[in-house]
């Protein structure tokens, strides 16, 4: 059991018995500021961090001094920090937490190099973290295969990489091999990242940007929606989060 579950799971219990449970700095900044995919993740969804943002860099600011070993806790001030616009102040957290070998660490310490265009530098904690089977590793190195970034440009590859990302329940990869590259099975993979009800973030510290039109998904997901209550579910999520449209 993730320990950012655990944590959420301590709040509504102890919420649902009256007993006035006030939760630790690190159980605040887990289920705010953790990310949903991959192993151990959070109960926030990307704009309902944003939402309270500053209740969750103050928990996680709080909690690595309370927990100065605890890996998870750097991971999740890093993205708090990203977040927030503190470039600095995240590329240092990042490095600790990969340093200890957390893998949300690794991916966020990846994509800030490969943002200040050191794609070599960030393919290695990348594959760390894609090792522990991180989805968000996996989208990031299909990225840069498509691009070129830090090795030859191989779109096969690429394919792979994102493939994989969404076999471990991403659904921006399900909807990039949608549109680029399994368009064969792409009312299927769409459907899919549908049902998942995971807004993504426009400046999600976790991810690389990848080029994709988004007006094309609108379109289909409203097309979608006159008949299909799956459909309709995601359109107002979109609407709820501002997910490609305001």
């Amino acid at each position: 059991m993730g320990r950012a579950f655990f944590g959420a799971f301590i709040l509504v219990c102890s919420a649902a018995l009256g007993q006035g449970y006030r939760p630790t700095p690190a159980q605040t900044c887990g289920s705010l500021a953790s990310p949903r995919l991959g192993q151990g993740g959070g109960s926030a969804l990307g704009h309902e961090l944003l939402a309270r943002l500053e209740e969750a860099r103050s928990a996680c600011e709080q909690a690595v001094k309370d927990q100065p070993n605890d890996a998870w806790t750097y991971a999740n001030l890093a993205r708090v920090r990203a977040l927030a616009r503190d470039a600095d102040g995240a590329l240092e957290m990042a490095r600790k937490g990969a340093a200890m070998r957390w893998h949300t660490a690794q991916v966020l310490l990846g994509v800030m190099l490969a943002g200040k265009g050191d794609y070599a530098g960030a393919r290695e904690p990348l594959l760390a973290a894609a090792r522990w089977g991180s989805p968000y590793a996996d989208y990031n190195l299909g990225v840069m295969l498509a691009n070129g970034w830090g090795a030859p440009r191989d779109e096969a590859d690429a394919a792979a990489a994102i493939l994989k990302a969404a076999a471990r329940g991403d659904p921006l990869a399900m909807q990039v091999l949608a549109q680029r590259y399994d368009k064969a099975r792409a009312e299927h993979w769409l459907q899919k990242a549908a049902e998942a009800m995971h807004p993504e973030l426009a400046r999600e510290p976790l991810r690389i940007s990848f080029q994709m039109d988004p007006s094309e998904l609108v379109v289909w997901y409203r097309e979608k929606a006159r008949t299909e209550p799956w459909a309709q579910a995601y359109m107002g999520m979109l609407y709820e989060s501002g997910q490609w449209m305001a």
